[in-house]
């Protein structure tokens, strides 16, 4: 039975071998590379703002920015509604396209409310007195700005691959010559 000494030796010989350590330092910055790569960060596409001021009864139309999105090319479209009450309290109601209430409550004065809507909202119904509601709407979809390191990334692990394989011989050679000397 080997001693944790023994592996920790075995290993430090492996390390001295100059194929083993740069195969393994770019094999290491390799997956670094490919983390970052993988790192999202959110485009944000429209941003609206829509004011209503009382007294208002009624159907106002909500504005999301006039950008447009495709949606086969960005399946993953965030928005952000932003509605915040000034003055006066406020009966809201928020319908997305097809007509499904998003939300739906009384808003106090100087309360502000954030929702992440799964759709977008397009119009909302109001009952309030003589304040301001302002409804803020933002689209955004995340984005992978640092994509293209994957290839660098994807090349050195390659290539990190193939100088760890050919210092095997040496390495095993080391190891021979370490076991010799304990004898």
């Amino acid at each position: 039975m080997r001693k944790i000494g023994d592996t920790v030796r075995l290993v430090w010989v492996g390390l001295r071998v100059r194929g083993i350590r740069h195969g393994l330092a770019l094999l290491v910055f390799s997956m670094l590379l490919s983390f970052v790569s993988l790192t999202p960060s959110p485009h944000v596409v429209g941003q609206g703002e829509t004011v209503v001021t009382g007294p208002t009864s009624g159907e106002h139309s909500i504005d999301c920015g006039s950008a447009p999105i495709q949606p086969g090319l960005h399946p993953f479209v965030e928005y952000q509604l932003v509605l915040e009450a000034e003055n006066s309290e406020a009966m809201v109601e928020v319908f997305d396209e097809t007509g499904g209430l998003i939300l739906g409550g009384r808003l106090t004065p100087g309360e502000e409310v954030v929702l992440s809507p799964a759709k977008q909202p397009v119009y909302l119904r109001v009952e309030m007195g003589s304040g301001v509601l302002t409804v803020s709407c933002g689209r955004s979809y995340p984005t992978h700005p640092y994509g293209w390191l994957s290839v660098p990334a994807f090349i050195l692990a390659i290539v990190g691959v193939l100088l760890a394989a050919k210092a095997f011989p040496r390495l095993v050679e080391a190891l021979v010559e370490e076991q010799k000397k304990q004898r």
